[in-house]
């Protein structure tokens, strides 16, 4: 029985997770360069703890697999460049005053 509140719980830890990656994405939707998340679940199963009978591994929940970033459609620009790891462009405005940009 206690073991169903675990499972519950994870289930509910998980989505809580699901909801931050949402709400990031929207509350950057007009960051330049801002590419949208995605979380990725995985259920828990105890290898262990199987059933004698039909052989099935038992569930323990869900967990995050992985939140992976994902290209939008009005992102692809055959002529658009872009960094794929920590960095910024450095552009220079007509003073000849340097910045760093991402957009």
């Amino acid at each position: 029985m206690i073991q169903a509140f675990y499972t519950a719980a994870s289930g509910m830890y998980v989505q809580q997770k699901n909801i931050d990656v949402i709400s990031d994405n929207i509350t950057n939707t007009s960051t330049p360069g801002y590419r949208v998340k995605r979380a990725e679940f995985k259920e828990i199963l105890n290898e262990q703890a199987k059933y004698q009978s039909t052989q099935k591994a038992i569930g323990y929940g869900v967990k995050i697999a992985n939140i992976s970033t994902m290209a939008l459609p009005d992102d692809v620009n055959p002529f658009g460049i872009s960094i794929d790891e920590k960095g910024f462009f450095m552009v220079e405005d007509a003073q000849r005053e340097r910045s760093y940009t991402k957009n």
